[in-house]
């Protein structure tokens, strides 16, 4: 269900966002009550994560995190190509060079932005793997603790130096500021339900709601001030704790209500990473045709397209999956036959 809830006020998000560059006197003002969103998917990340041989958690990770980037963004760059065509403003210098620095600097290409978080998440990975103690270990949660610390840190020395200026890549920043994220899930969450945990989490995050705290935009490093940055992680730690419980309660006695989150929170991972690919169109299309009379509506425009393609999910999931089993059958053949020639030579 939490899953479901936060890829749906991400949408929601990135789709007000949009209305900016269409009709900015339509924007809709609302409070940031999940300002952790992008938080809460690497501490959730990290709350199931088990530790693995190097090589059997990049392989993992590969199958489940960059196989999916690369089609995604493959698919992205089609669409880059075509409306740019269709608009007749085709720069291959853009398109390829362009492109490529996009990738380098930002951790995605057009037209599909957010999928920054599938190569931060994989690196973030790669890393936990390596430093973070066995969940079995004396103190681990301390640990995690200050290997938390640590990395927001850095993540924080990054904006306050503003490194972002001198060509940082973006992910270098965002990958400390989510392994800080990854750790406090890995080492906290058998502690999540417990009452001397959740009340003073439920009152900061309360004291945060009242305040309008803004929390840090995770993707480019961005906060309102060096204060608010310092602040975010432990607002956040107290947000997730609290939302955590909130959703726990409501999958057991609100179950009814909940069924449409459910689905939403099964199909998150294809839900989010398809999800830039429609208001990246709907700017396309006002760019290409004008359409003035419907810039009031850009917003409704996004969210009913959003809708539409949800239900989507569920088949685009199986192909995926089919698609992955196909790839993966072939790639184990062709590694079988390489072994069985070696041997024999």
């Amino acid at each position: 269900m939490g899953a479901g809830i936060m890829v749906l006020w991400i949408i929601f998000g990135h789709a007000n966002s949009v209305v900016y560059f269409t009709a900015p006197d339509y924007q809709v003002n609302y409070p940031y009550f999940l300002f952790f969103a992008m938080f809460w998917f690497f501490y959730k990340s990290g709350q199931f994560f088990a530790k693995r041989t190097m090589a059997e958690e990049w392989v993992k990770d590969s199958r489940k995190l960059i196989y999916e980037f690369a089609f995604w963004s493959a698919v992205g760059y089609a669409l880059y190509l075509f409306f740019h065509r269709l608009a007749h403003n085709l720069v291959w210098r853009d398109a390829t060079y362009g492109i490529f620095k996009e990738f380098l600097m930002e951790g995605h290409i057009q037209l599909n932005m957010p999928l920054w978080f599938l190569l931060t998440l994989f690196l973030v990975r790669q890393v936990a793997n390596c430093i973070l103690p066995d969940k079995e270990d004396k103190d681990s949660w301390l640990k995690c603790v200050v290997i938390a610390l640590i990395w927001y840190g850095i993540a924080f020395a990054c904006y306050h130096f503003n490194l972002r200026a001198q060509s940082l890549p973006l992910y270098v920043a965002n990958s400390a500021s989510g392994l800080a994220c990854f750790a406090l899930g890995y080492g906290l969450s058998k502690y999540e339900t417990k009452w001397w945990m959740i009340a003073p989490c439920a009152l900061g995050y309360l004291a945060c709601c009242i305040w309008g705290f803004p929390g840090v935009g995770m993707r480019e490093n961005v906060c309102a001030s060096s204060l608010v940055y310092l602040i975010t992680l432990p607002a956040s730690l107290c947000g997730i704790v609290t939302f955590n419980g909130l959703c726990r309660l409501c999958s057991r006695y609100l179950s009814f209500v909940t069924a449409p989150f459910e689905f939403c929170g099964k199909y998150a991972m294809i839900i989010y990473v398809s999800h830039g690919l429609v208001y990246a169109a709907v700017l396309l299309l006002f760019d290409i045709y004008g359409l003035p009379s419907l810039r009031p509506y850009t917003l409704w425009l996004i969210l009913g397209a959003y809708a539409l393609t949800i239900p989507l999910c569920y088949f685009f999931e199986r192909l995926w999956d089919y698609f992955i089993r196909i790839v993966t059958s072939r790639i184990t053949k062709n590694f079988h036959k390489t072994d069985s020639f070696i041997s024999q030579s």
